[in-house]
């Protein structure tokens, strides 16, 4: 009889924890959004399909067209910083399922330089019927993340108009906010939230988050008129600001013929925009004094205000001689650390001053041969922001081209000053310059480096440079006995699909994860085979290296 009882309290127990554990599940699922995140691809297309019809649509499967006016405004401690006014056309078409196939025509973009024009732009959605149509994914097919009219993500979510009572997270939102729809004797209203809000409270707090979103409808799927604000918080360079979308949208007849159009993954990658630079130093209140400018270098690690970090470095190129600055390096006359040299000289690559890069190359000129490695640290750390400041000249080529022949500088130095060399000759390319005489050039002295000690900084240079040329001495390198030479071998081919093949085949054998890791870090896993994905697997599953396995399925689990 007592063990009756103990069993019964046991079983109370047991029941009271399955009570409070499924409160706190329900509690759980209260805080995710109604619905799941869609997603689509342009695999997803299928002709021979037929569109799904729309309950909103009267049974008819949707297509409609707008124009749109988009303006966007971005505001850095009360100053604006960057306008742009965006139009264009669109219309939007079912195709098989729930698939929407679209495209955006007559695109013109002014930024306050005159307009531009764009070419047209195809790009996916999917829809499903709530009060009104609701897009729940968008596929931009490879459109480059600051091109203007990646803001269609912004006007599709504009013109879906959700079921009451339910809440909507888009998953190609760049806001990533959560959104709630209600119905008044006036008409549709949005409220937008927090990511990370309590859902159980959304509906007593609608009223306070009720977002500036306006349409007109005739209750068909999709509004007649939009009109609708977002607003973005920024913080940049330790400026606070925020980002603005104004959008209003037109219903207008149906005007395109979207069979013209290819609907692939890849249909708008090769379309670029470069958008207005805007320098957040212009908003950065002014360094004035010596004393000013080195704390701003001590403090930037824990502050991170690049735009005060450009405003100290251009107080140093105006007051401070190359000579002053190399004996700071060295720590002579002024007590700098080693954080704080980094980020100077990080600030002389950023700061976008013409002379910076004399500046930069007569400091390196200045430091002595052979003082020891904190001095050769400097001058790696120089090397590297003259290579990456983004305006290069044949002239501090050809100061690393010494440096790097110089048998009296230490290895590391001839090693770095190679390295950079190669990030030279790309910059050049980019910069639209000749470089076909530094390039020669470097073909050449890598030639010579591939053969000695140096081998593996000559192939990061090849790499960097873009060479294709020197390949065959690449490749023979994956059989070094220098973990360093295949890493950077294995770095340098993998960027190259055609490489994969040898690549796989290494990595069967390859005995250093970290030469595993640089070879599927540069691959693209969208461009293997069924085949070499098999082989991949087989080499995971055959591993007795169970961090090499796990480096591989990683990879092809992207």
């Amino acid at each position: 009889m007592i063990i009756m009882r103990w069993l019964l309290r046991i079983l109370l127990s047991l029941l009271a924890l399955l009570m409070l554990s499924g409160a706190g599940f329900y509690l759980y699922l209260q805080t995710l959004p109604t619905k799941p995140p869609a997603f689509v691809n342009a695999a997803d297309l299928d002709e021979s399909q037929t569109a799904q019809p729309l309950q909103c649509a009267a049974g008819q499967p949707l297509k409609a067209a707008y124009r749109v006016r988009v303006e966007v405004l971005s505001r850095l401690n009360g100053q604006q910083v960057y306008a742009s006014n965006v139009s264009f056309r669109t219309q939007l078409q079912q195709a098989n399922g729930d698939l929407v196939r679209a495209v955006a025509t007559d695109i013109r973009v002014d930024e306050g330089d005159g307009a531009a024009t764009l070419p047209d732009l195809p790009y996916l959605s999917r829809v499903q019927s709530a009060r009104g149509a609701v897009f729940v994914a968008f596929n931009d097919l490879g459109l480059m993340e600051q091109h203007p009219l990646a803001v269609i993500s912004q006007l599709l979510k504009g013109l879906s108009v959700g079921h009451e009572g339910e809440t909507y997270r888009y998953a190609y939102d760049s806001l990533q906010r959560l959104y709630r729809y209600r119905q008044t004797g006036a008409g549709s209203e949005r409220a937008v939230f927090r990511a990370d809000s309590d859902l159980s409270l959304l509906s007593r707090d609608f009223a306070a988050n009720r977002s500036d979103w306006r349409i007109v409808s005739d209750g068909g799927c999709l509004p007649q008129q939009l009109t609708s604000t977002e607003r973005q918080a920024l913080q940049v360079a330790g400026q606070q600001g925020y980002i603005e979308f104004r959008i209003q949208a037109e219903a207008i007849p149906p005007y395109a013929d979207l069979s013209r159009y290819t609907f692939n993954a890849g249909a708008n990658a090769a379309q670029r925009w470069q958008m207005r630079q805007v320098s957040t130093a212009d908003f950065a209140s002014p360094v004035n004094s010596a004393a000013d400018m080195w704390a701003v270098f001590a403090g930037f690690a824990k502050e991170r205000n690049t735009a005060r970090l450009i405003r100290a470095a251009e107080y140093l190129l105006d007051n401070l001689s190359p000579y002053e600055l190399a004996d700071a390096l060295q720590g002579q006359g002024m007590e700098l650390s080693d954080e704080a040299g980094r980020d100077l000289i990080f600030a002389l690559g950023i700061s976008g001053r013409p002379e910076a890069e004399d500046f930069m190359l007569d400091v390196l000129q200045t430091l002595p041969q052979g003082a020891g490695e904190a001095v050769d640290m400097q001058k790696v750390r120089l090397m590297v922001a003259l290579s990456a400041s983004g305006q290069v000249t044949p002239r501090a080529y050809s100061a690393l081209d010494s440096l790097a022949r110089n048998t009296q500088e230490s290895v590391n130095v001839q090693a770095n000053a190679l390295i950079s060399m190669g990030s030279m000759v790309r910059q050049l390319e980019r910069q639209g310059s000749d470089n076909s005489s530094q390039e020669q050039q470097l073909t050449q002295l890598l030639s010579e480096r591939l053969d000695g000690p140096q081998a593996a900084s000559a192939i990061m240079a090849a790499n960097n440079a873009g060479l294709t040329n020197l390949e065959p001495e690449i490749i023979a390198h994956l059989g070094s006995s220098s973990s360093r030479e295949r890493y950077a071998a294995g770095m340098t081919l993998s960027r190259n699909p055609q490489h994969y093949p040898l690549l796989l085949e290494h990595l069967q054998g390859e005995t250093s994860n970290l030469v595993s890791q640089a070879i599927l870090a540069n691959m693209d896993v969208s461009k293997l085979s069924q085949i070499q994905r098999g082989q991949l697997d087989q080499i995971a599953s055959d591993s007795a290296d169970v961090d090499k396995a796990m480096l591989i399925q990683r990879f092809l689990a992207q």
